[in-house]
């Protein structure tokens, strides 16, 4: 039996969780709501936040990771396992660091 991957794992997590049983008015509810025209829906009970200052971006957000196989040249990964016993983190952010800094050069030279 082969080793699961960690992305059917997680969803099988996901659907092992109990859940509690939906009631009958629940879902008729939930029917109604869905039905309704977005501008019918009262919000007016939810206060309006105007003062994003202190908001996190991506607090929940766990990318999905890939296991690999990478040659890396020694001097690199000494460099990266010096820093931080986390290296494979480090790296992986340095090469998010390298994609976004060549999207946004691409981007500038599509609108110049």
């Amino acid at each position: 039996m082969g080793k699961q991957s960690s992305e059917s794992s997680r969803l099988e997590k996901l659907h092992l969780r109990k859940k509690p049983p939906m009631t009958l008015q629940l879902l008729q509810e939930l029917a109604e709501i869905e039905a309704m025209p977005d501008a019918e829906i009262d919000t007016s009970d939810i206060p309006e936040r105007l003062d994003w200052r202190n908001a996190q971006i991506g607090k929940f957000y766990k990318p999905i990771k890939t296991q690999i196989s990478l040659r890396v040249d020694t001097d690199v990964l000494d460099w990266f396992k010096s820093k931080n016993k986390q290296y494979t983190s480090m790296m992986n952010l340095a090469l998010r660091a390298y994609i976004a800094t060549k999207e946004t050069r691409t981007n500038n030279r599509k609108s110049a």
